[in-house]
């Protein structure tokens, strides 16, 4: 009886409950949309518009994402993403199989100091990944009312990337040294440890977990 009343609160589907189904189909599969803000990795946060008739067995989202300036290794990295879901209601509840596929920008920025020719020259290195990716994903959404909690899993995998790297020297007084920096075995270890930290997150396969809370409108 108890995993029972488990299955049937995780799928929203079994026939024990129909009951309970038909006092609060409208609240748990009307049409409409909702508000919702979900704490994940790797894109921390993620503000989403969401359609709700999940009776009709497909639901969608609509979320920016952002991850404020976070220090990996030697690097300052943040990422703002654009992504849309789809997600199929097999049982016409909470449960669902899903895909979401977006557009990331990952910015990562890291400072040091060298020295050329005996002058401390203090230099910063700035660059840019942009990658489509995809995230295959299961999880369920139940609603309470005017309340959206949702859960997910699954994987996000990164789909090709362009780079955008920028080299400058902090003191514009300094700027003759620039050759010398671009030929320094030490700068060249540095700029290599700032690309290594950007894809980290920008192209390599991550496992994706969320938890959502949201506003049915």
């Amino acid at each position: 009886m108890v995993l029972t009343y488990l299955l049937c609160f995780f799928l929203n589907s079994t026939p024990t409950f129909a009951a309970e189904s038909a006092k609060s189909s409208a609240s748990t599969s009307s049409s409409g949309g909702g508000i919702g803000l979900t704490v994940n990795f790797p894109h921390i946060l993620n503000l989403s518009y969401e359609t709700l008739n999940r009776a009709s067995h497909l639901t969608y989202q609509f979320s920016v994402g952002y991850i404020p300036p976070i220090t990996i290794s030697v690097a300052t990295v943040s990422i703002l993403s654009l992504e849309a879901k789809a997600r199929w209601h097999p049982f016409g509840g909470a449960f669902f199989f899903g895909v979401g596929g977006g557009y990331q920008k990952v910015s990562a920025s890291g400072s040091q100091t060298l020295t050329e020719s005996g002058q401390s020259v203090p230099v910063t290195v700035k660059d840019g990944l942009g990658n489509i990716y995809a995230t295959p994903q299961l999880g369920w959404i139940w609603l309470f009312g005017k309340l959206m909690v949702g859960l997910e899993a699954g994987m996000q995998v990164g789909f090709g990337s362009s780079n955008n790297l920028n080299l400058s020297i902090d003191d514009p007084t300094l700027q003759a040294f620039l050759t010398q920096v671009q030929a320094d075995p030490a700068y060249t270890k540095f700029q290599n440890s700032i690309n290594s930290d950007l894809n980290k997150l920008g192209n390599m396969s991550l496992p994706y977990v969320g938890f959502k809370l949201g506003w049915r409108l």
